[in-house]
C-alpha cells in the first residue's frame, strides 16, 4: 500500500538535486520522464463483474475493484509494462497484462530513451502520499527526482523487482496454502463429506485410517444434523479468551521477534510476547474488528485485539474462527466492537479428539509453510525498502545492491 511505501527524499530543485548524484547522473521533474496513455473505456463498480477476462483498477490498497470481458482500455504485458497513478490515493502499480480503469487512474510509461517504466515505479512510487482526500497528480508531476542513465536504470530497477517479483510469488503460494486449509475444513466440518459418503455405502478419497475415524450416521441438534458422536460448544469451552494488553509505542518496531497484532492485524514488532506459542489475534476494535489472525511461534496481542488460545486442537479452532462470519457480533456504529462475552459464545463444532488430530495433522504443515511464505515476504520487503532509496539516488551503486541480493532469501 502506498502508506507503507517508504516516503523519498522532496527536491526543490534540479540543481539541489545535482550537488549530490554520481557522476554522470541527471536530474528531472517527474513530468519529463513519461507519457500518459490513454485509458479506453472508463468503468465503474456497476459496470464491472466478480469474474472476467480484463482487471479494473480503482484507487484502493487492494486495486482491483471489479473485471469485464470486453477490450482492455489499457494494453501491458512483461515486456511493456505500465505503471498507474490513483490520484487521490497514491497508489501505484505495475501493470503487465491488460487492464482497464475507473476515473481518477493514470496509466503511464516511461518516455522513451529517456526513463525505463519499470525504473519510473520504483523512482515515484513514494514522492507524494495521502495527507488529505484531493488530487495529487500536479504534486506527483512537478517533483524533482535523480536520473541516472539508461542502463544504470534498468539495472535498478531489476535488482528490486526480484524483490517483489518473490514477494507476489509468495502471495500466491500463501493464497494456495490458505484455499487448500479452507477447502479441507469445509468438506470434513462443513459439508460432512466422508460421513454422507459413508452413509451412501461408498468409499471415501481418504487413506483407509483415517476414513476409519469417521462415523456413518448423522444425529439431530439444534444446529442441525451432525455426525454422530459430535457436539456443538461455544468457544470459550474450547479456548482460553484473554484481551490483550497496550505494548508502549517505543518497543513497537519494523524489526523483532514476534509480531505486534492489533486490531487490524500485524503493527509491527518486538522482542516482548504476551504468548510465546501458538495464538490466535483475535481484532475487536474498529472497522477490522472481528478479523482473525494468527501465530505459531508467539506473539504480543496488543489492547485492540483479544487473544484466543486453544486447549487443543489450535489448528481446527483456527479454521472454525476464519470461517466464521463475525459482522453479525458487531456492536456500535461510530466504533464497531466485539466484546470478549460475545466472542466467547461462538459456536464452534466439536468433532472426536481423533477426528480432531488427524485435520490438524494435514493443515499444521500447510499453515506453517504459509507462515514461512509471510515471513520470508515481510523480510524481502524490508530489505527492498532499505536498497530503494539509496539505489535511486545514487549513494548505493548496483555491484555492491547485487551482493545484498546475493545474500537475501531465495
Amino acid at each position: 500500500m502506498a502508506r507503507d511505501w517508504p516516503h523519498l527524499p522532496q527536491f526543490n530543485s534540479i540543481d539541489e538535486i545535482l550537488e549530490s548524484v554520481p557522476s554522470g547522473w541527471g536530474a528531472s521533474q517527474v513530468s519529463d520522464l513519461y507519457d500518459r496513455l490513454p485509458v479506453g473505456k472508463r468503468f465503474e463498480l456497476k459496470t464491472t463483474s466478480v469474474t472476467g477476462l480484463v482487471p479494473v483498477l480503482d484507487q484502493s490498497s487492494s486495486g482491483i475493484i471489479g473485471w469485464h470481458n470486453e477490450a482492455p482500455g489499457v494494453e501491458a504485458s512483461h515486456s511493456a509494462p505500465v505503471v498507474t497513478f490513483a490520484n487521490h490515493t497514491c497508489e501505484m502499480r505495475i501493470m503487465r497484462r491488460p487492464f482497464s480503469v475507473i476515473q481518477n487512474v493514470f496509466p503511464l510509461v516511461g518516455r522513451h530513451g529517456i526513463c525505463d517504466t519499470t525504473f519510473l515505479y520504483y523512482l515515484t512510487k513514494g514522492r507524494v502520499w495521502l495527507e488529505e482526500y484531493k488530487g495529487h497528480y500536479p504534486d506527483y508531476r512537478r517533483k524533482y527526482v535523480a536520473v541516472p542513465p539508461l542502463t544504470e536504470q534498468r539495472a535498478i530497477a531489476s535488482i528490486l523487482n526480484a524483490f517483489d517479483a518473490k514477494i507476489e510469488s509468495n502471495r500466491k503460494m500463501s493464497e494456495t496454502l490458505e484455499a487448500t486449509a479452507q477447502a479441507l475444513f469445509k468438506s470434513w466440518f462443513v459439508d460432512f463429506d466422508p460421513v454422507h459418503t459413508k452413509s451412501e455405502g461408498r468409499e471415501t478419497d481418504l487413506a483407509d485410517h483415517v476414513a476409519s475415524l469417521f462415523p456413518s450416521t448423522f444425529d439431530r441438534s439444534v444446529n442441525g444434523p451432525i455426525p454422530t458422536g459430535w457436539t456443538m460448544k461455544p468457544l470459550a469451552a474450547v479456548a482460553s479468551i484473554v484481551g490483550g494488553k497496550q505494548l508502549p509505542t517505543v518497543d513497537c518496531r519494523d524489526f523483532g521477534t514476534f509480531p505486534v497484532f492489533g486490531a487490524n492485524g500485524i503493527m509491527g514488532y518486538t522482542d516482548a510476547a504476551t504468548h510465546t506459542a501458538f495464538v490466535i489475534a483475535f481484532g475487536r476494535v474498529g472497522a477490522n474488528c472481528g478479523s482473525v489472525n494468527w501465530s505459531g511461534n508467539g506473539a504480543w496481542i496488543n489492547n485492540n485485539a483479544t487473544a484466543v488460545v486453544p486447549w487443543s486442537w489450535g489448528w481446527l479452532v483456527l479454521q472454525a474462527m476464519l470461517a466464521f462470519d463475525f459482522t453479525q457480533l458487531r456492536t456500535g456504529s461510530a466504533q464497531p466492537f466485539i466484546p470478549n462475552s460475545s466472542l466467547a459464545s461462538v459456536p464452534i463444532l466439536v468433532p472426536t479428539d481423533a477426528v480432531a488430530r488427524a485435520f490438524c495433522d494435514f493443515v499444521e504443515p500447510i499453515r506453517r509453510r504459509q507462515h514461512l511464505c509471510m515471513a520470508e515476504s515481510a523480510t524481502l520487503g524490508d530489505i527492498r525498502d532499505l536498497l530503494l532509496p539509496q539505489l535511486i539516488s545514487g549513494e548505493l551503486r548496483v555491484p555492491d545492491a547485487a551482493a545484498v541480493v546475493a545474500g537475501a532469501p531465495a
